[in-house]
């Protein structure tokens, strides 16, 4: 499958289209491209909320939670993240080909780090007020979380909200990256029992954080644990458990689509039914979670994943109708910008608004705050085009060149 030759982003959301970064030989799969569409959407409308209405009601209906409940968002992004980059690792432990561990780092190298060291310089170079806060900032560079206390040996870092305000996650999906390639050990032939010792005491370790017995210290604490590859551990299974159904029993699943009450609403149902199922679970977390998901509330995530784990897999193997509504052109064009809108959303629209608010108050959505934040939102779209073109782009096609 050939690569597109413009490098525009919208050359790269057709049904048969692959973007830049996809290596030829890969299977390229469109539909998950626009689920990051919707993943972004989410995270942009939560954040753009948030700040246009500072006082967030803690009751809400079906759909507006979707934008209340936080980073259900970037939990989507995490089940996709771990959906894809474990197909490869399963494949090696069904007795496929190995994959080449050093070439797994680059490619994720290639595609994480330079928009994010880009964005970590220019936030301090707009925050840091000394050299000695840019050193306290080094470790930042390797994803070291704000809200942990930095090495002793170093100065405070800057504080570089509102630019780092989502940096957090980066650091999830790079502990989530260290920990993959030890997949095929743990569930490879004749291994079962590895896989279940581990899940079992993951499951014990997860158990005793919700009630509050786990040992913390300074550095390991109770939010660290909370947003750290660690708590969100149920949405990355997730999405190696969907990964896992889908290279096993795709085939069969797909053999359903022969059957009419599946193809003419059955499917269909369920998807409606998942997505039901998941704005009542987002709800309740509106109404009732700990506003830093701190333990016990923190639990919602597990069944979150399960829920967008069926999602994608819905999306990818079965015939709904309505696929065209989370799969299309302008959702796809957003996945592939998705994660230059991330970088760059937060301090645009935060800082934007701020300005807006000198001259004219928004006290909460009006028709002049709806109208602001849709300049905005063209504007931040506009300029992640130009920093996925320049800047994403061309280690992608580095990326592209090397296969696993």
């Amino acid at each position: 499958m050939s690569r597109p030759a413009s490098p525009s982003p919208a050359a790269a959301v057709g049904p048969a289209a692959v973007p830049a970064g996809i290596r030829r030989s890969a299977r390229y799969l469109p539909e998950l491209e626009s689920l990051r569409g919707v993943a972004i959407l989410l995270v942009y409308a939560f954040h753009t909320n948030a700040y246009v209405q500072v006082f967030q009601p803690r009751e809400t209906s079906l759909w507006y939670a979707f934008v209340l409940a936080g980073h259900t968002g970037v939990d989507l992004f995490f089940v996709l993240s771990a959906f894809l980059l474990s197909l490869p690792f399963l494949r090696e432990a069904a007795g496929g080909r190995r994959v080449d561990r050093r070439r797994f780092f680059a490619r994720r190298a290639l595609r994480i780090l330079p928009l994010y060291w880009t964005a970590l310089v220019i936030a301090l170079a707009l925050r840091a007020r000394t050299l000695e806060s840019v050193v306290g900032a080094l470790p930042r560079f390797v994803f070291f979380p704000s809200f942990v206390p930095p090495p002793s040996l170093l100065p405070a870092p800057p504080d570089l909200h509102p630019y780092g305000d989502v940096w957090w996650s980066l650091g999830t999906e790079a502990q989530f990256y260290l920990l993959l390639p030890l997949l095929p050990l743990v569930i490879g032939a004749g291994r079962r029992w590895r896989a279940w010792l581990c899940l079992g005491l993951y499951v014990l370790a997860y158990g005793l954080f919700l009630a509050r017995r786990l040992p913390l210290s300074r550095s390991i604490n109770e939010m660290f644990l909370s947003f750290s590859v660690f708590g969100r551990g149920s949405l990355f299974l997730s999405g190696i458990t969907a990964a896992w159904l889908y290279d096993r029993y795709g085939d069969r699943i797909r053999a359903w689509n022969r059957y009419r009450w599946w193809r003419q609403g059955g499917a269909d149902a369920l998807l409606v039914g998942a997505v039901l199922l998941l704005a009542r679970l987002l709800q309740w977390a509106v109404c009732c979670r700990d506003v830093w998901d701190h333990p016990p509330s923190h639990a919602w995530h597990a069944p979150e994943g399960v829920l967008w784990g069926l999602i994608v897999l819905l999306i990818l193997l079965a015939p709904l109708r309505l696929r065209s509504l989370l799969h299309n052109r302008v959702l796809a064009t957003l996945g592939v910008l998705s994660y230059s809108i991330y970088m760059l959303h937060a301090p645009l629209v935060q800082l934007s608004l701020q300005t807006v608010s000198r001259y004219r108050p928004l006290g909460g959505w009006s028709l002049a705050s709806a109208v602001v934040t849709a300049v905005v939102s063209l504007g931040c779209v506009g300029l992640a085009r130009i920093t996925y073109r320049f800047i994403e782009m061309p280690f992608l096609r580095e990326k592209a060149r090397l296969d696993d």
